[in-house]
């Protein structure tokens, strides 16, 4: 997953909805909202 410096909180939204949903559901959401704050770019 990578994000933009300029997209939109509802861009962002969609992308982390989308990477959960290839991952497995929301067991994984606290880790990719961690990541995305951490800045991490995969």
């Amino acid at each position: 997953m990578y994000l933009l410096e300029n997209d939109t909180l509802d861009n962002i939204q969609k992308k982390l909805i989308q990477e959960v949903n290839q991952r497995g559901g929301c067991d994984n959401m606290t880790i990719l909202t961690v990541k995305v704050m951490e800045g991490d770019q995969n």
